[in-house]
Protein backbone atom coordinates (compact mmCIF):
# COMPACT_ATOMS: atom_id res chain seq x y z
CA UNK A 1 0.00 0.00 0.00
CA UNK A 2 1.39 3.38 -0.94
CA UNK A 3 0.23 5.50 2.01
CA UNK A 4 2.12 3.00 4.09
CA UNK A 5 5.69 3.18 2.51
CA UNK A 6 5.04 7.03 2.47
CA UNK A 7 4.24 7.01 6.00
CA UNK A 8 7.37 4.78 6.80
CA UNK A 9 9.39 6.11 4.81
CA UNK A 10 8.64 10.08 5.61
CA UNK A 11 8.67 9.02 9.20
CA UNK A 12 12.01 6.95 9.24
CA UNK A 13 9.56 4.58 10.95
CA UNK A 14 11.48 1.68 12.63
CA UNK A 15 8.54 -0.86 11.31
CA UNK A 16 10.38 -2.65 8.77
CA UNK A 17 7.10 -4.86 7.95
CA UNK A 18 4.74 -4.72 5.35
CA UNK A 19 1.26 -3.38 6.41
CA UNK A 20 -0.42 -5.61 3.93
CA UNK A 21 0.27 -8.40 6.36
CA UNK A 22 -1.93 -7.08 8.31
CA UNK A 23 -5.25 -6.38 6.40
CA UNK A 24 -8.06 -8.06 8.04
CA UNK A 25 -11.96 -8.63 7.90
CA UNK A 26 -14.43 -7.72 9.90
CA UNK A 27 -14.63 -11.49 10.45
CA UNK A 28 -11.67 -11.61 12.51
CA UNK A 29 -12.48 -9.22 14.62
CA UNK A 30 -14.01 -10.45 18.28
CA UNK A 31 -15.92 -7.19 17.94
CA UNK A 32 -19.13 -6.12 15.59
CA UNK A 33 -17.03 -3.78 12.75
CA UNK A 34 -19.17 -1.30 10.85
CA UNK A 35 -16.39 0.94 9.82
CA UNK A 36 -12.36 1.11 8.75
CA UNK A 37 -10.60 0.83 11.96
CA UNK A 38 -7.36 -0.57 13.35
CA UNK A 39 -8.13 -4.06 15.65
CA UNK A 40 -6.32 -4.18 18.57
CA UNK A 41 -6.02 -7.48 20.50
CA UNK A 42 -4.10 -7.54 23.64
CA UNK A 43 -4.42 -11.11 24.87
CA UNK A 44 -1.77 -10.12 27.71
CA UNK A 45 0.11 -6.95 29.08
CA UNK A 46 3.47 -7.72 27.15
CA UNK A 47 1.73 -8.88 23.97
CA UNK A 48 -0.32 -6.95 21.11
CA UNK A 49 -2.09 -8.16 18.35
CA UNK A 50 -2.84 -5.38 15.46
CA UNK A 51 -4.95 -5.47 11.96
CA UNK A 52 -6.18 -3.33 9.60
CA UNK A 53 -9.41 -3.15 8.11
CA UNK A 54 -10.94 -1.13 5.28
CA UNK A 55 -14.55 -0.45 4.46
CA UNK A 56 -15.26 -1.84 0.61
CA UNK A 57 -16.84 1.72 0.64
CA UNK A 58 -13.53 3.09 1.44
CA UNK A 59 -11.50 0.90 -0.96
CA UNK A 60 -13.96 1.41 -3.97
CA UNK A 61 -13.91 5.33 -3.19
CA UNK A 62 -9.93 5.23 -3.51
CA UNK A 63 -9.66 2.83 -6.62
CA UNK A 64 -10.13 6.61 -8.65
CA UNK A 65 -7.01 7.78 -7.00
CA UNK A 66 -4.30 5.52 -8.90
CA UNK A 67 -5.53 6.99 -11.99
CA UNK A 68 -6.10 10.83 -11.51
CA UNK A 69 -3.01 12.59 -12.35
CA UNK A 70 -4.63 16.20 -10.02
CA UNK A 71 -6.91 15.16 -7.13
CA UNK A 72 -9.64 16.97 -6.50
CA UNK A 73 -11.54 17.99 -3.44
CA UNK A 74 -13.97 15.28 -3.91
CA UNK A 75 -11.66 12.36 -3.70
CA UNK A 76 -9.82 13.59 -0.54
CA UNK A 77 -12.26 12.21 2.31
CA UNK A 78 -11.77 8.72 0.63
CA UNK A 79 -7.67 8.86 0.69
CA UNK A 80 -8.15 10.61 4.57
CA UNK A 81 -9.12 7.36 5.68
CA UNK A 82 -6.64 5.51 4.12
CA UNK A 83 -4.01 7.90 5.90
CA UNK A 84 -6.03 8.01 9.21
CA UNK A 85 -5.87 4.51 9.55
CA UNK A 86 -2.60 3.98 8.26
CA UNK A 87 -1.42 6.43 11.19
CA UNK A 88 -3.07 4.52 13.53
CA UNK A 89 -1.31 1.63 12.75
CA UNK A 90 1.83 2.72 13.05
CA UNK A 91 2.43 5.17 15.67
CA UNK A 92 0.65 1.98 17.65
CA UNK A 93 3.70 -0.20 16.26
CA UNK A 94 6.39 3.06 17.02
CA UNK A 95 5.69 3.77 20.22
CA UNK A 96 4.82 -0.54 21.13
CA UNK A 97 8.16 -1.05 19.91
CA UNK A 98 9.75 1.66 21.78
CA UNK A 99 7.86 0.61 25.28
CA UNK A 100 6.08 3.70 24.74
CA UNK A 101 2.04 3.90 25.90
CA UNK A 102 -0.14 5.70 23.67
CA UNK A 103 -3.47 7.10 24.48
CA UNK A 104 -6.63 7.58 22.17
CA UNK A 105 -6.30 11.16 22.14
CA UNK A 106 -2.94 10.94 21.04
CA UNK A 107 -3.93 8.19 18.19
CA UNK A 108 -6.59 10.38 16.86
CA UNK A 109 -4.74 13.67 16.94
CA UNK A 110 -1.77 11.84 15.04
CA UNK A 111 -3.69 10.79 12.26
CA UNK A 112 -5.74 14.29 12.09
CA UNK A 113 -2.03 15.73 11.62
CA UNK A 114 -0.83 13.03 9.19
CA UNK A 115 -4.48 13.88 7.24
CA UNK A 116 -3.34 17.25 6.29
CA UNK A 117 0.83 16.20 5.81
CA UNK A 118 0.59 14.07 3.12
CA UNK A 119 -2.41 15.30 1.19
CA UNK A 120 -0.22 18.55 1.20
CA UNK A 121 2.67 16.71 -0.15
CA UNK A 122 1.01 14.38 -2.48
CA UNK A 123 -0.58 17.90 -4.17
CA UNK A 124 2.98 19.04 -4.16
CA UNK A 125 4.06 15.97 -6.49
CA UNK A 126 1.25 16.21 -8.87
CA UNK A 127 0.90 20.24 -8.92
CA UNK A 128 4.41 22.21 -7.45
CA UNK A 129 2.27 23.84 -4.47
CA UNK A 130 1.40 21.86 -1.11
CA UNK A 131 -2.03 23.80 -0.74
CA UNK A 132 -1.72 24.12 3.01
CA UNK A 133 -4.24 26.80 3.38
CA UNK A 134 -6.75 25.43 0.90
CA UNK A 135 -6.47 21.87 2.38
CA UNK A 136 -6.96 23.27 6.28
CA UNK A 137 -10.09 24.56 5.19
CA UNK A 138 -11.44 21.78 3.65
CA UNK A 139 -10.30 19.39 6.64
CA UNK A 140 -10.88 22.02 9.77
CA UNK A 141 -13.45 24.39 8.76
CA UNK A 142 -16.47 22.44 7.25
CA UNK A 143 -18.73 21.35 9.61
CA UNK A 144 -18.81 17.61 10.36
CA UNK A 145 -20.11 14.71 11.97
CA UNK A 146 -17.61 12.91 15.17
CA UNK A 147 -17.93 9.99 16.26
CA UNK A 148 -17.26 10.81 19.74
CA UNK A 149 -15.55 12.93 22.15
CA UNK A 150 -11.85 12.03 21.75
CA UNK A 151 -11.91 12.47 18.08
CA UNK A 152 -14.13 15.47 18.57
CA UNK A 153 -11.17 17.03 20.57
CA UNK A 154 -8.34 15.47 18.78
CA UNK A 155 -9.73 16.88 15.69
CA UNK A 156 -9.81 20.81 17.21
CA UNK A 157 -6.28 20.21 19.16
CA UNK A 158 -5.33 19.29 15.24
CA UNK A 159 -6.65 22.39 13.74
CA UNK A 160 -5.04 24.54 16.38
CA UNK A 161 -1.89 22.98 15.75
CA UNK A 162 -1.90 23.30 12.11
CA UNK A 163 -2.98 26.95 12.65
CA UNK A 164 0.27 27.46 14.42
CA UNK A 165 2.44 25.99 11.87
CA UNK A 166 1.02 27.77 9.24
CA UNK A 167 1.34 31.16 10.79
CA UNK A 168 5.07 29.70 12.05
CA UNK A 169 5.71 29.36 7.86
CA UNK A 170 4.07 32.25 6.82
CA UNK A 171 6.26 33.80 9.74
CA UNK A 172 9.37 32.41 6.97
CA UNK A 173 8.30 34.40 4.48
CA UNK A 174 9.57 33.40 0.98
CA UNK A 175 13.24 32.61 1.62
CA UNK A 176 14.29 29.94 -0.47
CA UNK A 177 13.94 26.74 1.94
CA UNK A 178 13.53 23.39 1.22
CA UNK A 179 9.91 22.40 2.09
CA UNK A 180 10.08 19.22 2.26
CA UNK A 181 13.55 18.75 4.58
CA UNK A 182 11.95 21.12 6.60
CA UNK A 183 8.98 18.93 7.20
CA UNK A 184 10.96 15.89 7.70
CA UNK A 185 13.24 17.20 10.55
CA UNK A 186 10.22 18.77 12.28
CA UNK A 187 7.42 15.88 12.41
CA UNK A 188 10.13 13.25 12.52
CA UNK A 189 11.03 15.14 16.06
CA UNK A 190 7.80 15.47 17.53
CA UNK A 191 6.66 11.60 16.78
CA UNK A 192 7.66 10.07 19.51
CA UNK A 193 6.99 13.35 22.33
CA UNK A 194 3.79 12.82 24.16
CA UNK A 195 0.99 15.27 23.14
CA UNK A 196 1.75 17.68 25.57
CA UNK A 197 4.95 17.95 24.30
CA UNK A 198 4.44 18.73 21.06
CA UNK A 199 5.06 22.45 20.00
CA UNK A 200 3.85 23.85 16.95
CA UNK A 201 5.84 25.65 14.28
CA UNK A 202 8.52 24.67 11.94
Amino acid sequence: MQVAQEWQQFYASDTAFCIGEFLSSPQMSAVPVTSSCVLLHQPTPQDMELAVYFTEDVVERCKPLLHMQVWTAEVLPAYWVLVEEVSHFFLLCERGLSGQQTTRLELEWQGEVDKLLFSARRLYEQTGDYYFHALFHHLFEQKYLFAGEHYRTAHLLAARFWRSCLQSWENLGRARVDVESLLQRYFRRILRQPLSDKRPGF
